[in-house]
């Protein structure tokens, strides 16, 4: 991979057999726009899951949370992190704002080298940051879990938390 880095003057990423991303060195490694793309060069361990409606098994999602964190040997903290964000947010939060923001994605990157974890939410519906739309104590809860958020709508609303 490092010697692609500093040889190269485009990089392609193929998956599936097709072009996925392309762009200069810099731009691919240092700040790839696709999800596979930054899997792949950051060898990030991944957890998905998504949400068709609101019949959401809370205790199931946080065992398998919990279980995501354990196989990765992430902290006792990092796993309870994981789990608080989710019940927040997503269980306690989105799940309140009705059927249009259906399916409700969420992915979880870690990358163990640097123990660093990205939590991406991403729903349907009118633009509205989830962050901005939540009870107080709920909001508190968060913010202390997180280093950053960064919120866009691009047809749909992706929120993106850097945990702590």
């Amino acid at each position: 991979m490092r010697f692609a880095q500093n040889v190269s003057d485009r990089i392609f990423f193929m998956n599936n057999g097709i072009i996925y991303e392309e762009g200069t060195p810099q731009k691919i490694f240092t700040a790839p726009e696709k999800d596979a793309t930054k899997i792949f060069i950051q060898r990030l361990k991944t957890y998905e899951k998504v949400f068709d409606n609101a019949q959401i098994n809370l205790l199931e999602v946080q065992s398998e949370l919990e279980a995501f964190a354990r196989k990765q040997f992430m902290s006792g903290r990092q796993s309870m992190t994981l789990q608080l964000i989710f019940e927040e947010l997503i269980h306690e939060s989105l799940l309140k704002r009705g059927d249009e923001i259906f399916p409700v994605e969420m992915k979880i990157f870690y990358n163990d080298a640097q123990a660093e974890c990205e939590i991406k939410i991403v729903t349907g519906g009118k633009k509205n940051n989830p962050l901005e739309d939540i009870d107080e104590i709920s909001g508190a809860i968060i913010k202390g879990l997180i280093q950053s958020a960064e919120f866009k709508f691009d047809g749909k609303n992706i929120l993106i938390l850097k945990v702590k």
